[in-house]
């Protein structure tokens, strides 16, 4: 499945569920359909707050998962995301 399809796949699986767990297990076949993974964190985010809800994980090590969520906040894509939000609305939110 090309970028596009599992866009569109993923788009669907948005719009048509409502349970987050549900959701989450759906888009991870879908992604698993085109990507080959071993491990995935997995956390909605909220659009209005950014805070993240409903964290789904799959590590070999649980114990080192705190770790990998924090340096997933310390990437250069997250941090320009944060700059790019506090642009858009103003705030440091």
């Amino acid at each position: 499945m090309g970028p596009s399809a599992l866009l569109a796949s993923v788009g669907r699986a948005c719009a048509q569920e409502t349970d987050a767990r549900i959701l989450q297990l759906r888009v991870l076949d879908e992604i698993r359909r085109s990507v080959a993974f071993d491990a995935f964190a997995f956390v909605l985010t909220d659009p209005v707050t950014s805070v993240g809800t409903s964290p789904l994980a799959d590590v070999p090590c649980l114990p080192e998962l705190p770790r990998l969520i924090r340096l997933k906040y310390l990437t250069a894509v997250d941090h320009a995301r944060r700059r790019l939000r506090i642009a858009v609305r103003g705030d440091g939110r």
